[in-house]
């Protein structure tokens, strides 16, 4: 799951931002960049009835203590509502970014993805504020992600976030090139 990429990782910015939650924020997020690809380049959530996995590179930094992973998310807006009317949601409403997350928050999610597998449900993600927490980790009913691309009517949407995950994923693997 690592990869020593080295590199500037300040280069992604020149292409795309990097996310950043904010402290005290709560963020619906959908995990992005997936191992699995089906015939049509989409994201293949569910290969022979099994949730796949997100993709993650590692960064190895000169302790470990300073080594982090990147993934690219979907940052929806918020919603008190899971039943979202497609139609009237716009790609703009919707960010894609590359994350950068420590090693403890990659351990964390995968231990959430382990019990509420991403390609089923979201997480709701909240920056704490001071003390010891660094972030808190929800998992919700279900993934917006796998809903848009499913639902007939938000196939615009889709095409949308999709072209955004493609650029943002273009962004992380131009870091690794000539290493």
């Amino acid at each position: 799951m690592e990869r020593d990429i080295g590199g500037d990782q300040m280069e992604v910015e020149e292409q795309m931002r990097w996310w950043k939650p904010e402290v005290g924020n709560a963020y619906r997020i959908s995990m992005g960049w997936w191992k699995e690809k089906k015939d049509d380049g989409r994201p293949d959530l569910v290969k022979n009835g099994e949730c796949t996995s997100p993709q993650f590179l590692g960064w190895r930094g000169d302790n470990p203590s300073e080594s982090t992973a990147t993934t690219v998310v979907v940052v929806w807006p918020n919603s008190e509502n899971e039943d979202v009317d497609w139609e009237s949601v716009s790609c703009v409403d919707v960010v894609v970014s590359p994350w950068l997350l420590s090693m403890g928050e990659f351990e964390t999610l995968k231990a959430v993805h382990a019990e509420f597998p991403f390609c089923e449900h979201d997480i709701i993600m909240k920056r704490c504020e001071g003390g010891l927490c660094v972030a808190t980790y929800t998992p919700t009913s279900c993934s917006y992600l796998e809903r848009v691309l499913q639902e007939p009517q938000a196939q615009q949407i889709a095409t949308g976030i999709l072209d955004k995950i493609a650029g943002a994923t273009k962004a992380i693997m131009a870091l690794t090139e000539d290493q």
